[in-house]
């Protein structure tokens, strides 16, 4: 069995990407072993050694938990990594989302978490494959192994396909997604998430149902005009360094303006190297922290990139000690370090000419960590960046100055700037973002960052703004109005402890297609007024601990939230203080299954309408109204209580709440009911014999209220 290339995955979980794969590198004429279960079944086949040993390059596909069954001896994933690593083969991992290496793995594959991976993304399959074949393979196309091997002078370049267009847009995903809905379905299903960003915090995504459903909608028609079109025009890898006019000649001319061609007019851009990138991910992958990864070479040289105090790109000639840095591998561009007494400089130069960011630049400035700045000085190009995530993430930097940057091809930037926490300045004066589909955790733990304008920022397509803002401790005030939210689906912790924010502006949000805002302005301490009197909350699930934690303020308008498909409400208003009304006269709650802490310490409310609640499906409501000390009445005498097994201070120190009727309460499956009236000295009445009324755990369930039994007299 003679191969170039031996593609390697677990069947539960990698199937999927192994036969896309075959597909794309098939496609462009790659003599490819995929065994299609043919050689899996019974005992480990000799053939599958053989066809091993005669390739160049083994591609690993790591799907989640692969590599948890090698403890195994006779494991097939372990046969096959340990042949591949004995006959030393180019192992090229591709890294899945949810992958994580365990933490031991045996001594003969021990080594294959040091390998170099590929990162992809599902929206830029065909890209992905592009790269996978111009940096990672050592095998050419059958067409081509005759000819000059990669990186001579004939070679350089080209992109190992038959046909460039076939390359580059025509793939067997996007083919799939051209091909119309029913496949488009599928291959959603099947892939969405498969090829991670990196980086990315956890987060939930649409139910299977919701994107069934949109798909068809929304992807054949938007897919085929930012992928089909803009796609070879926005990452072209085969550009000539001699003619960097040539690429926009692709753009569709309906839509020039889409197309990143303001490359600086006054000399060429020069390709930078991804450097040591995939090797940050497999650290992260790994569970290895930013400190870590500080660890780690400073653009692949020799110095560590703790050991760097600047980043000056230049126009200046090398240095003596200079290293090659261009992707090329021509010296066309070189860095070096410079040491002025304990300070070192790291300077990267193109002779002139302006650096072209990579495709894929995430963490590229990451755990600098002793970093005090970095100088563009007009010679860096992001045009053709894709991928920023945590680019500068965990950096010392106090200001960092973005002003006019063009990153229009940018899709991904997620935990770009998180937590630089001694950065004070962030100047995004006429960025250029007008493709993102991802800002997850943005600015994460921006700590001293006192203000924001993202007026060049384009979040129109953005899905993810999950965490966005979190713990942004120092932000005053935020004006989002302009912020075209009617794709985001994730809002989860958007301004999450972001403590000193005392004016948030909202207005006019489409959160029509959001599903979750759990913890969405919890811990915004300073924060009055919000208005989401607008917001549609018809496919949000989850909602707990919304506002917890905003104890001033003192207006909310939630009386339009339709939360029919809402399963949790715990903590929700938990430490509104100041909140003296709320109107949920008209929830629907029929699917909540949490409502612990729901009300808690909304100490300035004296009437709540809680009339429709629907609580068939309520599991817990732990604390649900505890602290709410001047409440005067409440009614609960329609509360199913069926499947509540945990009552505990329920109505813990509602200091004036003199009347309840709880005669209702089913309590077939209650176990906890510790405190649940405990300190409601006014309390009189529950409508039933309190000792009745007791079942499983009901310590201090009276106590200090005037239902509580004294001691007979001895």
């Amino acid at each position: 069995m003679q191969c170039d290339v031996f593609i390697s995955y677990r069947r539960d979980g990698g199937d999927m990407t192994a036969m896309y794969i075959y597909q794309a590198l098939k496609e462009r004429g790659y003599n490819v072993f995929y065994d299609l279960e043919v050689l899996r079944a019974g005992k480990f086949n000799e053939a599958l050694l053989q066809a091993i040993d005669s390739c160049k390059d083994f591609v690993l596909i790591l799907s989640p938990r692969a590599l948890d069954r090698c403890v195994e001896e006779g494991d097939w994933v372990r046969q096959e990594i340990a042949e591949a690593l004995k006959q030393k083969k180019n192992i090229v991992p591709v890294l899945l989302n949810g992958f994580r290496f365990p933490d031991t793995l045996p001594d003969d594959i021990d080594d294959v978490r040091f390998q170099n991976g590929l990162s992809a993304t599902t929206e830029y399959f065909s890209e992905s494959m592009d790269r996978l074949c111009s940096r990672y393979l050592s095998s050419q196309p059958v067409d081509q192994q005759d000819a000059p091997a990669k990186g001579t002078a004939s070679a350089k370049g080209k992109t190992p396909a038959k046909e460039p267009e076939k390359a580059r847009g025509k793939g067997p995903l996007i083919a799939g997604i051209v091909a119309g809905a029913a496949v488009v379905a599928a291959v959603i299903l099947a892939v969405t998430g498969v090829f991670s960003g990196g980086g990315k915090p956890p987060a939930e995504t649409l139910p299977v149902a919701e994107t069934v459903t949109e798909a068809p909608t929304e992807v054949p028609t938007e897919v085929p005009t930012e992928v089909l079109t803009e796609v070879p025009t926005e990452a072209p890898t085969e550009v000539p360094t001699e003619t960097p006019t040539e690429a926009p000649t692709e753009a569709p001319t309906e839509a020039p303006t889409e197309a990143p061609t303001e490359v600086p007019t006054e000399a060429p851009t020069v390709a930078l190297s991804s450097l040591d990138l995939p090797m940050i991910r497999w650290f992260e992958t790994g569970g290895i922290g930013a400190d870590q990864i500080a660890h780690l070479t400073a653009f692949g040289g020799p110095w560590k990139r703790e050991e760097i105090h600047r980043i000056e790109f230049t126009a200046r000639e090398a240095g003596a000690d200079a290293w090659d840095v261009s992707e090329a591998g021509d010296s066309s561009i070189m860095a070096w370090v410079e040491t002025d007494g304990d300070r070192r400089t790291l300077y990267i130069s193109a002779g002139g000419s302006a650096v072209r960011m990579p495709e894929i630049a995430s963490g590229l400035f990451q755990s600098y960590t002793n970093l005090e700045s970095l100088e563009w000085n007009g010679l860096v190009d992001f045009s053709r960046t894709i991928e920023a995530v945590d680019i500068f993430s965990f950096s010392s930097f106090e200001s960092l100055d973005l002003s006019g940057m063009d990153f229009s091809s940018l899709r991904l930037a997620d935990g770009m700037f998180q937590r630089c926490e001694k950065m004070k300045e962030l100047n995004l004066m006429g960025i250029r973002m007008d493709h993102l589909t991802s800002t997850s955790l943005m600015f994460d733990g921006c700590v001293r960052l006192e203000s924001l304008d993202l007026s060049g920022l384009d979040v129109s397509r953005v899905q993810d703004m999950s965490g966005m803002f979190f713990d942004c401790g120092s932000l005053e005030s935020l004006d989002l109005r302009r912020f075209d939210t009617r794709r985001a689906t994730l809002m989860n912790s958007m301004f999450d402890r972001c403590r000193r924010l005392s004016s948030l502006r909202l207005e006019g949000w489409d959160t029509s297609r959001v599903i979750n805002m759990e913890f969405m302005f919890n811990g915004c301490e300073m924060l009055e007024d919000v208005d989401v009197s607008g917001f549609h909350t018809e496919r949000v699930t989850n909602m707990n601990h919304m506002f917890t934690g905003c104890p001033i303020l003192m207006s909310l308008d939630v009386s339009g939230f339709d939360t029919r498909n809402v399963t949790d409400m715990s903590g929700m208003f938990n430490g509104c203080l100041l909140l003296d009304s709320l109107d949920v006269s008209k929830w629907n709650t029929s699917s909540v299954t949490d409502m612990r802490e729901m009300f808690r310490a909304c100490t300035s409310i004296l009437q709540l309408d809680v009339s429709s609640f629907d609580t068939s499906s309520v599991r817990s409501m732990e604390s649900m109204f505890s602290n709410m000390d001047q409440l005067e009445s409440l009614d609960v005498s329609h509360f199913n209580t069926a499947k509540v097994s945990n009552f505990s201070n329920m109505f813990n120190n509602c200091l004036r709440l003199k009347k309840l009727n709880v005669s209702g309460f089913d309590l077939s499956s209650a176990e906890n009911m510790s405190g649940m009236f405990f300190d409601c000295p006014e309390l009189r009445d529950i409508g039933t014999d309190p000792a009745a009324f007791g079942k499983g755990d009901t310590t201090d369930m009276f106590r200090n209220t005037p239902l509580e039994k004294q001691p007979e007299s001895p």
